[in-house]
């Protein structure tokens, strides 16, 4: 009876170690799909030109060095074209100076630069808002930078 014990229980090793085995390798296959070597990022392509309504009439009074500001009215379209008014504020009769073109974006699509124009001509578009660049496309700072922000018109039509 002994020897049957003995045997049972060699029996029972055997089979445990054989779904040992089973199981370990189980584990080391290689699995359906391949590992991935390089960490996968996610880039959120998302910007001013393809996330926002930017189309519009923006209007702000800018700085003047010599006159009380600048009335400017600038109206983008969703084909890339744009068309600019302003009027120098309390210098001359009021005249009513106006640019038509089209305009570009940037790399990451964020500023837009009006084609043709001399001066100032980069703006950076934001929700209901743009931003008037300097000469080199950067932020204007200082006390009168919000000055240099054309607010979006709503038409309430």
């Amino acid at each position: 009876m002994k020897k049957m014990i003995l045997w049972a229980i060699l029996i029972l090793i055997i089979i445990i170690a054989i779904g040992i085995l089973f199981y370990l390798g189980r584990q080391t296959q290689s699995p359906d799909v391949e590992p991935i070597e390089e960490q996968e990022y996610y880039y959120d392509h998302h910007n001013a030109r393809n996330s926002l309504d930017y189309a519009g009439r923006y209007s702000g009074v800018l700085p003047c060095a010599d006159c009380d500001g600048i009335l400017m009215n600038l109206e983008i379209t969703y084909d890339s074209t744009f068309v600019k008014n302003y009027i120098y504020l309390g210098k001359g009769e009021g005249e009513v100076y106006e640019a038509r073109g089209s305009f570009v974006w940037n790399e990451t699509g964020n500023t837009i630069t009006l084609q043709g124009v001399e001066g100032a001509n980069q703006y950076f578009v934001s929700e209901n808002y743009l931003i008037q660049l300097d000469l080199e496309g950067k932020r204007i700072t200082g006390e009168l930078a919000d000055m240099y922000i054309l607010n979006k018109q709503i038409d309430l039509e």
